[in-house]
């Protein structure tokens, strides 16, 4: 049976928009990086639920302020080829198009500006930091736990008074925004991590390299 026509798509950011995952890379610079990368990958793979290693991950890598400049120009340099092109064509159609990552904010709101996404429909996780720009701690954010974007999303579908939302993205974070009151449909992509999880939950999935591929899933003129 065809899916309704949506009148609204919303974009993961880490392994979708952009190729880099943001949290991995600040623990690189951190060096602590494979214990970071571990709780990361058993999030995204539902294995352990968001909110178990959130604050975990962020206190092992304590990240200065100048740190989140240097990610958010990384996500730029690694934007999967067919972002700004799909996201275009949405809202050529007058679909409206939204960012939700567990991600961090500063860093995420240039990659939206880039890929063509408003300010206003980026959402993500803030930071706190001391006068010499030393972390301190996040900001209480339902994007924070593993279904938080669900209420994310609710809340932005409120809004906008939308009928059908997708989510497209590579977590199972992701698939838990499928709620009666949140994403509609959810298209798992895997054109930068693969993840059987996802492949297994999602009502459709790519692997496609380029993410103007997904166009016609997202549209269901497959």
């Amino acid at each position: 049976m065809p899916y309704p026509a949506p009148d609204g798509v919303v974009f993961d950011c880490d392994a979708t928009l952009s190729a880099l995952e943001g949290i991995d890379e600040l623990a690189a610079q951190a060096g602590v990086a494979a214990e970071v990368s571990t709780l990361t990958h058993r999030a995204m793979n539902g294995d352990i639920p968001l909110e178990a290693i959130y604050g975990e991950r962020l206190a092992l890598i304590r990240p200065p302020r100048a740190s989140l400049a240097a990610i958010a120009r990384r996500y730029q340099e690694s934007i999967v080829p067919g972002a700004r092109e799909i996201i275009a064509a949405l809202q050529a159609r007058g679909i409206k198009t939204a960012i939700v990552s567990g991600g961090l904010l500063d860093a995420v709101l240039p990659l939206a500006a880039a890929v063509g996404v408003a300010a206003a429909d980026t959402f993500a996780v803030s930071l706190q930091f001391d006068d010499a720009g030393n972390y301190l701690r996040y900001l209480d954010n339902p994007l924070t736990t593993a279904g938080g974007k669900a209420e994310v999303v609710a809340a932005w579908k409120k809004q906008h008074g939308l009928k059908h939302v997708v989510m497209v993205g590579d977590g199972m974070s992701d698939v838990a925004a499928r709620t009666p009151n949140a994403a509609d449909r959810i298209i798992g992509y895997g054109g930068v991590v693969e993840r059987a999880a996802v492949r297994a939950a999602a009502d459709q999935y790519s692997t496609a390299r380029d993410l103007r591929e997904l166009l016609p899933l997202i549209l269901d003129d497959a």
